[in-house]
């Protein structure tokens, strides 16, 4: 087994891309690949799983983390109060108003 060093992580590809990549759920799959090769993939991983993050590390997005029993601080309520947006936004646009359906019954 290879073990790789913090000294590493300067020449990781990350150490060169914009942070945003590895944050933003739209560029998770250019994160992935950016990971693919790298040699800290496995401590990169094994870190964001101990430490909850957020966002793609190690090749591995938030989503995936908390699938395999690796949840981000926070990942519940998160997720709970995005499920009531949308479905409260839902909702909103599925159902007439009270003075729409005055107008549509007159």
């Amino acid at each position: 087994m290879t073990h790789h060093t913090l000294l590493e992580a300067d020449f990781a590809p990350c150490a060169t891309t914009d942070p945003e990549v590895f944050h933003d759920d739209d560029h998770a799959d250019v994160a992935k690949g950016l990971c693919a090769d790298c040699p800290l993939t496995a401590y990169c991983r094994a870190q964001a799983r101990t430490n909850r993050e957020w966002g793609t590390w190690g090749g591995e997005t938030s989503d995936e983390r908390a699938k395999a029993g690796h949840p981000p601080r926070g990942w519940h309520s998160r997720k709970k109060e995005a499920f009531r947006q949308a479905r409260s936004s839902s909702a909103r646009q599925k159902r007439p108003s009270a003075s729409e359906q005055t107008r549509a019954a007159a």
